[in-house]
């Protein structure tokens, strides 16, 4: 397996004046960026404020994902999934002619589950869900859906995954939960959208269209409203709040709320971009992207108390490092 070394070093126009000092945590994101109109992946250290280019590839490279313990980041570029390690090694791991998007990293980074389009059902080139070992490289068909797949997340304690599974006919998406090994599946609720697994993996947060916010006691199979508003959920570090995306004054903005339903907070974020957001690993920042003009996208920070919002640079995508 061929490895590529890239360092290269290139220095995007940042705009803020106060870098973020934590002297009991360090602050790392990656994301995309153009670079002579082709998105590059970027990596960018809060302190510093200095942003990394560390591809080079003259085909663009998005959707930056760091493994839970920070080692690699794997994205997606001409519908292939490649590992970037800490030294800049480039490695193609799906090797294939078909699409292959929407990854997600197991809790001890060994395992990723992806959609792709490989087996081509019923010449439509229907998504769904596959499993591969960034070790050994092994791939395995998890879903055999009759319906498009999408969506697809592993949970924390890695005996299961959820994902997404859109019926044409009805028009409606449904959230299934599948183990790994037995291939059970269940359906936890229809007409939902988007979803997140809580840090310990018994619960899963998921919206509904609308009606909002619920999370559902995987174990237990109770589900509760949470909120009546939302998308994008994603649980905070500890799983005490979920954040999530919502209209406020015609605005897509951000907004948290405790998993009880108590303290409910919009951040005063101006118009952001669907679902491009996330949560440092001490809950303390959230790096997030407006739209700034036409086609112009930046990044930002605000703090978790919803104080110090930061215009960083340009770009999309971004996610913190663990």
């Amino acid at each position: 397996m061929r490895l590529f070394n890239i360092s290269i070093a290139l220095i995007l126009f940042c705009y803020s004046c106060e870098p973020y000092k934590n002297e009991n945590h360090h602050y790392e994101i990656a994301f995309s960026s153009r670079v002579n109109n082709v998105l590059c992946i970027f990596k960018m250290d809060l302190e510093k404020l200095e942003p990394k280019r560390i591809t080079s590839s003259d085909i663009d490279c998005m959707g930056p994902k760091y493994s839970p313990n920070g080692d690699y980041i794997i994205y997606n570029s001409n519908g292939d999934l490649y590992l970037l390690d800490s030294n800049g090694n480039i490695e193609n791991l799906t090797k294939s002619s078909c699409l292959e998007l929407d990854h997600s990293i197991s809790k001890n980074g060994d395992e990723i589950i992806y959609l792709s389009d490989q087996d081509e059902i019923n010449n439509d080139h229907r998504l769904e869900v596959y499993s591969l070992n960034v070790n050994t490289y092994q791939k395995k068909r998890l879903t055999y859906s009759k319906f498009w797949a999408y969506n697809p997340r592993i949970s924390p304690l890695g005996t299961m995954f959820s994902y997404l599974s859109w019926d044409s006919t009805t028009k409606q998406n449904s959230l299934i939960l599948q183990e790994f090994v037995s291939a059970k599946i269940d359906t936890i609720y229809n007409n939902s959208y988007s979803s997140d697994f809580s840090p310990d993996g018994n619960l899963i947060c998921h919206s509904v269209v609308n009606e909002g916010l619920y999370i559902t006691d995987i174990y237990n199979q109770e589900t509760r409203l949470l909120v009546n508003e939302g998308l994008y959920p994603k649980f905070s570090p500890i799983g005490d709040k979920v954040y999530y995306q919502t209209d406020s004054n015609s605005e897509l903005v951000i907004a948290s709320i405790n998993i009880d339903g108590t303290n409910k907070i919009y951040y005063d974020t101006g118009q952001t971009v669907a679902e491009q957001f996330d949560i440092s690993s001490d809950g303390e920042i959230i790096v997030f992207v407006k739209r700034d003009g036409y086609k112009i996208y930046s990044i930002y920070t605000i703090e978790s108390g919803g104080k110090n919002l930061t215009r960083l640079t340009l770009g999309n995508s971004p996610v913190f490092k663990p």
